[in-house]
């Protein structure tokens, strides 16, 4: 990846588009490292909650849980299950449900006309859960947006330099961020996409920097505006104009990265916007070495997420990050985590059903994201028909049957994954904050490693 990457950095998906950007002024022109193999972590019990219907041993009590997207949105009618009792949630997304101390939650939506998603965290305790699920829409598109900066260096913006907007919504508009930057003496007529609620009503930062060779990270910034913003989907064509001061003070983000038996494959580097997780990302696949030294722009609606990226030695992914750093942090240490494999089922198994063991080791105070995708994800194929997520801190699975709740195990070809991250109970992947905090850096908000396997086939009965 040898291009600058600009997007915007939160787990929801946001579709990327191009945006005109016109320089206006007076010279206009275009513009921890896992334990070894060892005891799960003592706070789990067995999958299924430890009884029957996915209920652990103990009195039953009342279960009032929430459903959200991924930009914390309520999600309607759908299916959740504990044990034997099912309902569907209500407009504003809640249900309720009993439960003993310990329970298993199943949420399932659909998606097209045939798709399922289906969602599992096993061995719950809180009263309380807010599952974060995937958004099942499409993004909004506000066509022909002109942002026009102007500010004391004039318009021409030279072929080293760049200018990023990061459109950063209210948190009460329900809709999600988007993000464009345009190279040096590039314009490009087109339109913004965000996720989420139209309209999309917030501020709009603009970030005019050099590169160095290669364009990969940011060597000196220019100059630094916002404006405020709204976009409707298919709305008309509009202009946004932003003031750019004068040359802005940069600090430096150094440290030192651990392989820890990976490949290194890329270095992330986000200037996060407005203490949110939208953001301006940086990154380099040509990165090489143990040390980087970095600059982050001093303004205060500014901060910087670094990421690290490695192969592991059996194919998977490894990833390793710092968040919440201001500029002049030195001596940041990022340690990816060491390999990570599951055990069953082996690759290519058939025959797979509901009593299938999925088993991996266990690494200390970890939990698991274990996935799988039918048919599996491909270039022809970006939204598999059934998609499951199961949630666990335990080393042992088994596929939930939601039959009864309209998603049966399908039939055919599959392929599955386990990842392993620092997580410090179940209770927390059923946080409003959204359990992909754990997994990556475009949706941390604390610092981090995640570690998982490559996808492996099966075919189900």
């Amino acid at each position: 990846m040898r291009n600058l990457i600009a997007r915007a950095a939160l787990s929801a998906v946001v579709v990327p588009t191009a945006l005109v950007v016109a320089c206006v002024g007076s010279d206009p022109g275009a513009f921890s490292a896992p334990a070894p193999d060892g005891q799960a972590p003592v706070d789990s019990v067995p999958d299924g909650g430890g009884g029957a219907d996915g209920d652990g041993p103990g009195p039953m009590s009342t279960i009032t849980g929430l459903v959200i997207d991924e930009l914390g949105r309520p999600r309607a009618n759908v299916a959740v299950r504990i044990g034997s009792a099912a309902t569907t949630t209500s407009g504003d997304g809640s249900f309720i449900l009993s439960a003993a101390p310990r329970y298993d939650l199943e949420v399932v939506q659909s998606r097209g006309a045939t798709g399922k998603i289906v969602t599992v965290v096993r061995g719950l305790s809180t009263r309380s859960p807010a599952l974060q699920v995937p958004s099942t829409e499409t993004a909004k598109v506000n066509h022909n947006v002109t942002v026009s900066i102007q500010g004391p260096q004039g318009g021409i913006v030279t072929q080293s330099e760049r200018v990023t907007a990061v459109f950063v919504p209210k948190p009460t508009s329900g809709a999600g961020p988007a993000v464009r930057t345009i190279n040096g003496g590039i314009s490009v007529d087109s339109s913004v996409s965000w996720p989420g609620n139209s309209p999309n009503v917030g501020t709009v930062y603009a970030l005019r920097y050099t590169v160095g060779p290669g364009g990969h990270f940011v060597t000196g910034i220019a100059g630094a505006g916002a404006a405020g913003y709204e976009l409707v989907d298919s709305g008309p064509a509009k202009t946004i104009r932003i003031t750019m001061d004068s040359a802005t003070a940069t600090g430096k983000l150094t440290g030192t990265i651990t392989p820890g038996g990976n490949t290194l494959t890329t270095m992330f580097l986000h200037y996060r916007v407005a203490g949110t997780l939208a953001s301006m990302s940086f990154s380099d696949s040509t990165f090489a070495g143990n040390a980087f030294d970095l600059l982050l722009p001093k303004l205060p609606d500014y901060s910087g997420a670094l990421m690290v990226a490695g192969t592991t030695p059996s194919a998977g992914i490894a990833r390793a990050w710092r968040v919440g750093l201001t500029p002049d942090t030195n001596g940041i240490a990022l340690s990816l985590p060491p390999d990570f494999n599951a055990l069953t089922p082996t690759p290519n198994a058939t025959g797979i059903d509901s009593t299938t063991a999925f088993t991996w080791p266990a690494i200390s105070a970890a939990g698991y994201v274990m996935q799988m995708n039918c048919p599996p994800i491909s270039v022809q194929n970006p939204e598999p028909t059934y998609a499951l997520t199961i949630l666990t801190t335990n080393t042992t699975t088994t596929l939930p049957d939601t039959t009864g709740l309209g998603a049966p195990l399908p039939v055919g070809a599959c392929d599955w994954r386990v990842g392993a991250a620092s997580v410090p109970n179940a209770d927390a992947f059923a946080d409003a904050a959204g359990w992909k905090r754990f997994t990556i850096v475009d949706a941390a908000t604390t610092d981090g490693t995640y570690v998982e396997t490559a996808g492996r086939p099966l075919r189900m009965n």
